[in-house]
Formats: structure tokens, sequence, C-alpha cells
């Protein structure tokens, strides 16, 4: 990264130091490269003198932290390379193991098992399952609900009645534990739910009208009506702008002016009275008629008459408002708000008795949840001052102490909770630790997540442009992505529709993309404009194609044309430009619910490779329907539905007229029984004579199905049994071993996926059976709530990268990915705004809204804080969808696509007054009226992206002539639109699948003798005929571990025979147990006082193999254990009372290994080291804080010192590893390696040899850190239960 040329603006934000940061950085402006950048400066500075782990770096996801430490550890070698010698760089190296490059969550947990006893939680905690939780909270809300109506059964007007009421839709109560489980989610995104709860009942219990018009939403409210009722008034003197042209409507002029006068009145009122005073007084004025005589353009009178009746429309506008909040006194408002108050204060209840019980239940079962480990974060960073101020805690001030900067990634999608937890760490009022934070409000997408943008937003406002101030700000808006084409058409759309009224941005000039990427020039056909593509929809498509597949089809054959056409798109990668390939490109969609599949199967016909990775339809896909449905007959037979699916299924493979002649049996049966029977009638059992007529396969087809259902019998009768034995995943195991249905779904089209889903099934059951669950009723149970609930996991992702195939993915998932070529797609589908007209909303802001229901005179109506809400939700939602149009747009490095269907495009609709407005038309009027009133309007992304080009060349020319086939945009410099028809794209993609299946008959008829392809038969002969020059040094790595020096430096010796623990494993009751072991005393001298006994010539001997009860650990494993226990030994605690049976079962406690793993270890040799004379300096160091344990280093040594043999070269390999432990002993070192080798004795000069390489890396590492001298280099063996010097 140091021949990195940055930007001004970048470099300013690496460079900064000494305030709080924000960056605003923009789509593609290298914020993650910036953000390294800045790691290594302030970590390389030797003036500050800043650790790596000193830093708390915080990002949004497990995959971004991970590669922001590999980047940072690149960085860090890159820098080691050019300065070997820096030893500041050195500690980095070996600090970055520890590095607090992480997510929030794992942060939090962090802090949780760190400082657990500040709230008393129990440190071996486990992170919840989510489907476990999702179930438990099912069955808490069930109890609760049926506990409540239990109390209230007997009182009809009880406050609970009015609120299952109110709240309960339908026959039983899952919409009520619907609305809580929604109420509970938003209440965690608060730093104290409880609180937040208490306040929603206040909304309800306003006291008067002076009350009502102080309260917050109140006065959101009137902000609310009258800008909207501003953007009114900017369309009235946009019309009486077209009056005034010479062959306007100038006899509208005076009805437009009488408009603006009263939306002035409107505007200027102060709070809600006078709003609702001055609504009240709205008239609409005739606006006059105009004929023919007048000379009046046709067009612009409907332009003008638009406007009008868009803000005086019944439905939207001036009376759609005075309908929602106006249409009542603000008494009878405030009267009806105090009667919903008792049902919505029982519903609050409701939710904070689930969140206690629900608490309960998770501490009972020893797990945390997501929302549990930011809230006990919080706990243990905050506290109350006298004056109920939130205030850092003592633990908070300890690690501001310890790090020196906080930085945050994706800022914007940060939500209050999270904003707490690290403010209480940073410095106050503005010194250090200073936060950076870093993100794009544009991007933010994840308001289902609970992200609060407005948090990034006030900083971004009052933050200041200026050098030198304590609270800066520094925008990136240069985009190091893209072609310039793609960066100015996406400006061109959201300088239009993104602004402060829908979602509080501006797309202004600092906003603006800027092209900072330069592409070499070609004479191949590269990417020039965005395309629009339009798929123009007939009521009356004969062709049975849907309109995904449409769509679809117009994708696929661009796609086609681009990739395999004579004039094929190329591309710039790595190696220059290419021509474009099937991985080059992404289809993005709002959705895949719905889609995926049309779009899998057309491309997939019209022989373009195509994969998708599905969040849903795990559970429903054909594999684990059929699986499940075993299951359920296994726990019990008498099912019809599961049973018939098995059967119908490969595992007896029962045609129709099979099932159906199993059928006919007496109806009165179920169809086990029905099968049974049917088996002893054929085989003319007594007592079957009369059912012989039932029969309706002849004799041979009959008895052909008999034994057929007397197999399948047996199979599923010898299930039962084991059923009562094994637990679930052990007969799923069974069942895929035994038969051949892993095998058979594995060899079906997607069978890798499909193979992957029934692994998917089998990992379930086993993490089913650790929880301690057991029973296949249990399972399918399990099963069937996860449904209940709406938890699918998604199909198993079995997309390899390298895969050359078009991928398709939600905008959501694109978030953070780039393509070079990126198809926008389904920009016809209308918004959902769904949750806007439920009955009852949950809002993040303002908790519950619900309609006025009366259950005196038995009516329900809208309440206006409910109608409040309903406006709220859909503004804050097309403004997130402004932004998700924005994050799949800029995905795009070079060729951007845009396509939609949509009706009526070439041809309106035809009705009793002749052909109707066609949809350009309705574009271009909805272009011309780009403020608040028209962007709400704007409820599919097509419409926004063709409002925002109305005024475009491209557009005057579709107005002008519109026709299918043809590409308009010749005098655009940045668009081109066509529309396709749909004969066009069914002819099309019949021409396309035609060649496709020419093709596949060519590779199957494929003479490997001919040439096909001179120029790339020449190729491949050349590539075959390369020869390397520099083979001798392929197998010098870059990085190398000690442990590979180790294993070189030993083939350099006679090794000596007595191999490692691995293969020798020495069980614990072989152990000589000694309790009087003296201190200078070695473990042989003991031995051999011991019983007067021969010396034996081996310690530790293992036993034959026929000897041995049971192997407990691998060599490397028990050594691992060893090594993990030495790391934890508190040395504080060491004394002769210390109990290290009773620590290991501590570790075990906390997680640091399994029942399993102590049973391994001998409790004896830590005894033995205990009493060591090492142990005891390692003690006094420890004391004294000079021990260190665990320490990684990474050092650089020319590549002709460590592989002399094959390389001259001075170039530099980076060496790791981990010490064991060292300490200080004055000004010098002692360096410690503890070995679990196998050593036959009076041999310890051997194992001195054997690692006499490794640890001299290890002195002269810590040498080069510290600057200090390692006078010792000592093993400890734990064979030998002695210490060996190392010379």
């Amino acid at each position: 990264m140091g021949n990195t040329r940055w930007t001004d603006d970048q470099q300013r934000v690496i460079d900064a130091r000494n305030c709080n940061l924000l960056v605003s950085a923009a789509a593609g402006s290298g914020k993650t490269a910036v953000l390294v950048e800045r790691i290594i400066k302030l970590i390389t500075d030797e003036k500050n003198d800043v650790d790596i782990d000193r830093l708390l770096v915080v990002t949004f996801t497990n995959a971004a932290a991970a590669e922001m430490k590999t980047r940072v550890g690149e960085a860090i070698e890159s820098r080691l390379i050019d300065e070997p010698d820096n030893e500041h760089l050195q500690r980095q190296a070996s600090l970055l193991h520890n590095a607090q490059i992480t997510t929030m969550h794992s942060f939090c947990q962090y802090i949780i098992r760190n400082y657990f006893h500040v709230i008393d939680i129990d440190p071996a905690f486990k992170v919840a399952n989510e489907n476990d939780m999702k179930i438990a909270q099912s069955e808490i809300l069930s109890e609760l609900i049926e506990k409540r109506y239990e109390i209230e059964k007997e009182n009809d007007n009880s406050s609970f009645y009015l609120f299952s009421e109110m709240f309960a839709h339908g026959r039983d109560d899952s919409k009520i534990e619907s609305i809580v489980l929604e109420l509970y989610g938003k209440a965690m995104s608060y730093p104290w739910p409880k609180k937040w709860l208490k306040s929603i009942v206040e909304i309800y219990e306003c006291a008067g009208v002076e009350e009502f018009q102080k309260t917050k939403w109140v006065g959101e409210l009137v902000s609310y009506v009258k800008e909207l009722v501003n953007s009114y008034k900017m369309l009235a003197e946009k019309a009486i702008k077209i009056c005034d042209e010479p062959d306007g409507p100038a006899k509208y002029r005076t009805a437009f002016e009488d408009d603006i006068r009263q939306f002035d009145n409107i505007c200027q009122t102060e709070n809600f009275s006078e709003l609702s005073d001055a609504f009240r007084k709205i008239s609409r004025a005739d606006k006059g008629r105009i004929t023919k005589k007048d000379n009046v353009d046709a067009e612009k009178k409907d332009l003008a008459s638009a406007f009008r009746d868009s803000y005086f429309s019944s439905q939207g506008g001036i009376i759609k408002l005075q309908e929602k909040f106006f249409n009542k006194t603000v008494e009878q408002q405030i009267k009806e708000l105090n009667e919903m108050a008792p049902a919505v204060k029982e519903l609050v209840n409701l939710t904070i008795d689930f969140i206690d019980e629900f608490a309960e239940r998770k501490r009972e079962d020893g797990v945390i949840d997501f929302n549990d480990m930011e809230h006990f974060a919080l706990a243990i960073l905050t506290d109350e001052n006298e004056d109920g101020e939130v205030v850092p805690s003592k633990v908070a001030e300890e690690l501001r102490e310890y790090y020196q900067e906080i930085m945050t990634d994706e800022y914007q999608d940060s939500n209050y909770v999270q904003e707490l937890i690290l403010t209480s760490i940073a410095g106050e009022p503005v010194q250090a630790p200073y936060m950076f934070m870093v993100g794009d409000v544009k991007q933010s997408i994840y308001g289902f997540r609970l992200a609060r943008p407005e948090l990034f937003m006030n900083k971004y406002n009052s933050y200041s442009l200026e050098k030198g101030t304590n609270e800066q700000r520094i925008d990136l808006k240069q985009n190091f992505r893209s072609r310039g084409c793609v960066l100015e058409s996406s400006n061109a759309v959201f300088e239009k529709i993104m602004k402060p009224c829908l979602g509080g941005v501006e797309y202004d000039e600092a906003a603006r993309l800027v092209p900072g990427r330069v592409y070499e020039e070609t004479d191949k056909r590269t990417a020039e404009k965005t395309s629009i593509i339009l798929i123009d929809k007939k009521a009356d498509n004969d062709d049975g194609m849907m309109d995904k597949e449409l769509e679809a089809a117009a994708i696929g054959n661009k796609i086609i044309d681009m990739v395999q056409g004579e004039n094929p798109l190329y591309v710039w990668g790595k190696q220059g430009y290419h021509r474009v390939t099937y991985s080059d490109i992404v289809i993005l969609l709002r959705s895949v619910q719905g889609w995926t599949e049309p779009f899998l199967e057309t491309l997939s016909d019209m022989g373009i490779p195509v994969s998708a990775g599905t969040k849903a339809g795990f559970y429903e896909s054909i594999e684990i329907l059929t699986m499940t449905n075993l299951l359920r007959i296994i726990d019990n037979p008498r099912q019809d539905i599961p049973l018939v699916s098995v059967l119908r299924s490969v595992f007896v493979g029962l045609s129709d007229d099979e099932l159906a002649a199993i059928a006919v049996m007496p109806r009165t049966l179920d169809f086990w029984d029905a099968m049974k029977l049917y088996i002893k009638t054929v085989n003319g059992e007594e007592g079957t004579e009369k059912y012989t007529a039932d029969i309706v396969l002849d004799e041979k087809e009959a008895e052909k199905l008999a034994e057929k259902l007397e197999k399948f019998i047996d199979k599923l009768n010898n299930y039962r049994e084991l059923a009562k034995e094994l637990p679930v995943d052990k007969i799923i195991q069974n069942i895929y071993d035994e038969t051949d249905f892993y095998d058979i779904m594995s060899a079906m089209p997607a069978g890798e996926k499909k193979a992957a889903n029934l692994d998917i099934l089998l990992g379930q059951a086993r993490d089913y059976a650790a929880n301690g669950h057991h029973g296949i009723f249990k399972f399918t149970h399990f099963v069937e709530n996860i449904k209940k609930a709406s938890l699918d996991i998604g199909e198993a992702s079995v997309n390899n990268d390298s895969m050359n195939a078009v991928r398709i993915m939600t905008m959501h998932k694109s978030k953070g990915l780039q393509f070079p070529v990126v198809f926008v797609s389904g920009l016809g589908k209308s918004i959902n705004l769904m949750e806007a007209n439920d009955r009852v909303i949950i809002n993040s802001d303002y908790g519950v809204g619900t309609d006025y229901v009366n259950l005196e005179l038995m009516y329900t109506e809208k309440s206006i804080f409910n109608n409040f809400l309903r406006s709220r939700i859909k503004v804050n939602a097309l403004a997130e969808e402004v932004r998700m149009l924005y994050v799949a747009m800029t995905r795009a490095e070079e060729k951007l696509f845009l396509t939609g269907v949509s009706a009526n495009i070439l041809q309106g609709n035809m009705g009793a007054r002749g052909e109707g407005k066609k949809k350009i038309t309705t574009w271009k009027e909805k272009g011309q009226n780009l403020e608040f009133s028209g962007l709400l309007s704007l409820t599919k992304h097509i419409d926004m992206v063709m409002a925002a080009i109305a005024d475009r060349p491209v557009f005057k020319e579709c107005i002008e002539e519109l026709e299918p086939e043809k590409i308009y945009g010749v005098n655009d410099e940045l668009f081109d639109l066509e529309v396709v028809s749909v004969n066009n794209i069914v002819s099309v993609s019949k021409e396309n699948r035609e060649l496709a299946k020419q093709k596949e008959i060519e590779l199957v008829n494929w003479d490997a003798d001919k040439t096909y392809d001179e120029e790339m038969r020449d190729y491949i002969s050349q590539n075959e005929e390369f020869s390397y020059k520099y083979k001798d040094e392929l197998g010098i790595p870059v990085k190398a571990s000690v442990s590979e020096l180790k294993r070189l430096a030993m083939e350099k010796l006679d090794e000596f025979n007595a191999g490692d623990v691995e293969n020798n494993p020495v069980m614990e009751n072989e152990v000589l147990l000694l309790g009087d072991l003296d201190v200078e005393r070695s473990f042989e001298e003991i031995s051999d006082r011991k019983n007067g006994e021969k010396e034996s010539k081996y310690s530790d001997i293992p036993r034959p193999d026929f000897m041995k009860k049971e192997e407990v650990k691998t060599g490397a494993a028990r050594g691992t254990l060893y090594h993990l226990v030495m790391e934890h030994i508190p040395y504080e605690r060491l004394d002769k009372n210390f109990d290290f049976a009773v620590f290991i079962k501590e570790l075990v406690q906390d997680g640091y290994m399994t029942d399993e793993d102590a049973s391994a270890l001998d409790v004896k040799k830590f005894e033995w080291f205990a009493k060591s004379s090492l142990c005891g300096r390692m003690r006094a160091a420890a004391v004294s804080g000079e021990l260190k344990r665990e320490q990684p280093f990474m050092i650089g040594i020319p590549a002709n010192e460590v592989y002399s043999e094959k390389s001259d070269s001075e170039e530099l390999i980076m060496i790791q590893g981990i010490i064991d432990a060292f300490f200080y002993e004055g000004d010098d070192i002692v360096l410690v390696d503890y070995k679990t080798d196998f050593v036959m004795k009076w041999q310890e000069e051997k194992l001195a040899e054997r690692y006499k390489t490794q640890l001299d890396y290890y002195a002269r590492a810590l040498e080069s850190v510290t600057g200090k001298k390692v006078k010792e280099k000592l093993i400890y063996s734990f064979s030998l239960g002695k210490i060996i010097e190392v010379g």
C-alpha cells in the first residue's frame, strides 16, 4: 500500500489526529483501504507509539472484520519487507493476533466475558440458537396470554378485554403474539427497553389540547403536513408559469393564484389547532373552461390540469389530508386517544412481562441472544449518577485509559444501543480515545434491522468541514470502482429523487459521485451508456409467459449478445481487457422470493449458466419434505399425507395408479390400515375374501405392489425399533447409509444443493440431540415450529466464486460488492407498503398505533395517531427504497442495465372514451413534479428512474416517437432506452433456445481430432510448452512458521528415535504418581528411589496396544491441552494448597475445554511443574507483571539463510510463531518452551538439539522486538518432569 496514490481528501482522513472524525464515504470511494491505511499510519508512527491492540475497530459483519484484519496483516508484512529491522513493526505483527478488529456483537461478548462479575452473570454462557429462541418465545407468550384470559375471564369490561378485541384478529391469538414480538424487537433497539415501552402509553394519556400540541409526534405531524402543502404550492407556481406561456391556459391562472393563497395560509400556521382551522376553510375554485378559440396548447392544458388534480384529488392531496387528520375537533381526537390508553397499557404490560419471562428462560438455559449481548455490555459500561443521568462506569473508564482510538465502519447502520456502548468508552467531551466513524447514509438500507441513520445525519450536519476542529467531517466522493457513464447516470437519477424531504439526505454537489478510475482506451466494444430496458406488458398476453419470465428472457437476450454475439462486450480485469464472461454478470433483485425460480428456469432454458443463493425454501425443498415426512411416519405411520408422500417418493416409488389401488380399499380405513389390508387380500389370507373385488390391478401388478408394500413396512418397522434406542440424528444417518435416497438426490438436477440440504438437516438433528432433546416426535414438532415462526433458513448455498455463471442476488446482499456488468431488475414491482395498511402499527419511534375501537357501539375507524404513523411509514419506506436503488446502481463497474415490466408503455388502455394515457406520458408528468408530494407517488423503482430522466434527451426522443425494439438515446450521452415487446422477447428467446440445443448437440458429437479454432489451438500449445525459469524457488514460501523451520533443521540432523506422544499415546494410569516430589530433584531421581525397583530405560513408557484400555488423545491434541492449562495458570493463586484438579474443572466450566479433554490430562504433571524452580521464577515474574504468555511474533529472515540449499536470494521470508512464555529477570529475558514429547531417559540433549532452531528463532524475535538480551532458553519437559537448558 506504500505506492498507493491517495487523493487529498483520502490523505486528510489518513492523517487527521486528535479529533472526533466523521467520514462520509460515497460508494466505491475506497473507504476500507483508507481505514486500513489510517490504522497502519497510527501504529507505525513511532511518535504516537500506538499499538494495534490499543485500537478498537468495529465492523458490521464477521466477514468484514476478517477482511479488515487480513488487510492490516498484509500491510504490516509489506512494511516489514521494506523495514525488516523495525522493532515497532515487528511488535505490531505479534500483537495483531490480539487486536480488537471485530463486530459489535463480538466486542460485546468480549466485554461480558471479561467483566461478567459486574452484572453477576454466569461466565459459562452460550450463544443461543435462533430457532430455539423463536420457539421459546412462542411458548412463553402462549402461556402468558392464557394466564391473562384465566384471570380476566369473568370481567367483560376489563382493559384486557378491550385489548384483546382491539388487537386480536381472527379466531386465535396469533396476531397478539406477533404484535408483542414486534414491539419487543423494537424495544430492544433502545438502551432501556422497559423505559421506552412505558413512554408509549403517555401518547394516549394526554390531558388536554395544550399538552396534545406539545407532544413530539404532533409537532412532527404539523411539519409533515406543512411540507406537503408547500410542495402543492410549488406545483401551483409551476402551473402559473405554464399559464403565462404564449399558448398556455391563461384562464386557469386565477384558480391557481387562489390555491397558492390558501396554501400560504396553511404554511403560516404555528400549531395543530391553527392548522386544523386552516384546513376547514379550504375550498376549490373553478378554474374556468377553455375552448378551441382560446388557441391553447393541449399538452400544456393537460399538464396544468394534472398538477391541480394531483393536489385536489380524492385519492391524495388536500382532501386526503383533511380526511386523515382534520375531520374531527382536537378535543374529539384526544378523547379517542384516551379511550384507547387502557388497551395500549395492557399491550405494554404484556410485553414487559414477556421480557422478564424470556430473560428468566434464557438464564435457566445458560444462554444469551444478540440483544442480550448489547444490553449486558451496556449494563457493564454505564451507571446512573445521583441525578439519574447515565454516566460511564468504572469499567468504561478503565477501557478509556486502554484504548487510544475507537473506529466504527458502516456507521450509518448503528442503533441507539450500539452508539451508547461506544460513546461510553470514548473520551468526553472531546478527548482520547477519539471516535472515528466512516459510512455513507445514502447506503443505509437496514431499516428492518432497526438501524438509525439519523445518528449519522446528526453528526453530518453538525461536524465542521474545517481542518483543525474538534469535531470534523471529511467527504470522500471520488469513486474508484466504476466507469464515468455509470457514475454520471447515477448522479442524473439521484439528484432528482434523493432529497431531504425523503429521508433527510440532500444529493447535492458534495454527494455527487466523481469518477476516479481511469480505463485504458481499446478498439473493442466497451460499455458507454446505462441501458434502460422496458418490457411492455400486454393485458391479453397469450404467449404463456408471465411477467417475470418475460423480463428474464429480455435479460437473457442481452446476456447472450454480450457474451456470444458477433461484437461481444469487453471489460477490464487484472490482466487488462477480456471478453465478458457469465461470471462477470450479476442480476440484482429487490427480493428473490417468487423471482428466483422463473429467472433460473428461463435463463437455463436459454443455455445461460446461472446460480442463485436463496434465503428461503429449505423446509419446502422436495428432499427435506420427503425426509421429514418419513420421520413423521416412523413416529406414527397413521398420518395419511406424510405416508402417501413417502410412498410416492423414491423411497418406495409407487405410481399414481398404485396409490389409487390402495385408496379404493374400504374408505373407513386410514391409509396405513388400507395398505396392510391390501397385502393380506392379495396374499389370500383368511377373512379377506370380501375385499377381493376391491383389487383393481391385474394379478401380476397387484402381487408386485403387495411385495413393494411388504418390503416398505418391514423397513419402516425396523426404523421404528431403532427410534426407541437411537437419537434422531443417528436415525437420519442410518437412512442415508442404508437407502439410495441421498445418492439419488445428489444425482438429480441441482444435486449438489440437494445433498447439501440433506447435510444441513442431519446437522440440525445433531445440534438438536446435543442440546439434550430426544425423540422423533419432538424433532418433527421442532421443525414445524420453525416453519410456523417463518424461520426458514434458506437452501444450502453451493455457489463457487470461480463458477462461470450469472449470479442472481438481492440488492441487500450486493452491498459492499462490485461486478463488471449489473442488471438492476424487477424495477416494475410495486414497493411493499403493506405495513402502512395494518390495523395495528408497531413503530420504532412511537411504539403502537391502532385504529379506534368503540366496543359499546361496535365500530372501528382510523385514529389520527395511526394515520400519522401510516404516513410516516410510507415516507421512511420510500426513502429507504431510494437508497436501495442507489446501492444497486452503484454496484456496476462498467455496464449498468435497468430493467422492468410495465403496462401501457406503447399503447394506453382502451376505454369508452378511446385510448387512455400511455405510461410514458404519466412518467413525463411525474418528472414535472419531483417535490415532496410527487416523490410520494413514486411507488415503483421504474417510476423513480423514468421520472428522474423525464427531462433528458432520451426521454424526449421517446415522447416524440415510441416504437418497440428501437434503441433511443442517440443524443443522450448517459442513457439509451429500449421498449421490448412480448412478441420480440418470445421470438428471440426461442431462437436462443434453439441455438443452445444446437451447441449441446455439437458438444455431444465433439470430434477430438478435428481443429475447430486454430488460434485457440496455437494458444494452448504455446501454454503447454511454457517453462518457468524459477522452478527451484517455487517451494520457497513467502511466509513460514517456526515449526516448519524446526522440521527443516531436523532433516539435517540424525534424528533420535524417540517419537512424539502423537505416535506413542500414554494412559493416565501408566504414569508413576509421586506425592513427595522434591523441588530440586528430577523425575528420574525420584523414580529411582521409589520402591527400590530396577531403573527403567524409559520415562512414561507406553503399554502395548493389547494392554491399553482406551486411547485418550493424540499427541498434538494433548499437547495443545497442556499448553492451554499453562497459558491460564493463575500464578498469583499458586501456593502449596493450590488444587490443579479444581482449576482444570474451572477451565471446563468456562468453556476452554470439554470434560473429555480434561480426562486426557495428568494432574500430577502440573503438580510436578508447580514444585520446580522454573515455576517459582515464573510466579515471581507474574506477581511483578514481568511474565508474558502465548505471545505471537513475526520477523523477516533472508531466504538464503532459511533455504540455503534452494536459494541465494536475500528476499525476506516472514517467519511467524507463538512463544509459550518468557519473563524478565533484571535487564535480561528468560525464554520458556513447554514440550510433551515422549523422551527416553538421559537423552535430554537430543530434545534440546531437536528444538534448538525453534528456540533460536524465538530468542531472535524477542531480542529484536524488546531490545533486551535472552540470557536463558529453557525447555520444560512434561514427559521427564525436568527443566532442560538449550545452548
